[in-house]
């Protein structure tokens, strides 16, 4: 991301990742799809906004429910981060059969399942 001029951690990339697909989560949402504590989130969050890639708004159902959608800043980087998180991919897979990754993809699912 660096190398791109993208200021964001691997843990904020993957809350905007989140957010690239479905604007207007709230943090309990985000917490459960990305399998982390609220607490962490919130302190995502809390950067991601700082860096006004993302902004908090009340729902309009329930004023204590607040719901993250990206800014437009937000979601200016999208194409250049999701490509440089292709490429990182693409470098990691190197040199590994399609059917060696399939094994540890499954097994590495199966590592997590086991822990949660």
């Amino acid at each position: 991301m660096q190398e791109n001029q993208i200021d964001i951690t691997v843990e904020q990339w993957r809350i905007l990742f989140y957010l690239w697909n479905q604007d207007g989560l709230n943090q309990r949402e985000l917490a459960t799809i990305a399998n982390k504590e609220k607490s962490t989130i919130t302190r995502q969050v809390d950067v991601l906004e700082k860096k006004k890639l993302i902004e908090r708004r009340n729902a309009p159902t329930d004023k204590r429910n607040k719901l993250i959608f990206l800014t437009q800043k937000g979601k200016e980087i999208e194409e250049v981060a999701l490509n440089a998180a292709r490429n990182i991919t693409q470098k990691a897979e190197e040199n590994i059969s399609k059917d060696e990754l399939k094994i540890f993809k499954k097994v590495i699912t199966q590592i997590i399942d086991n822990i949660k």
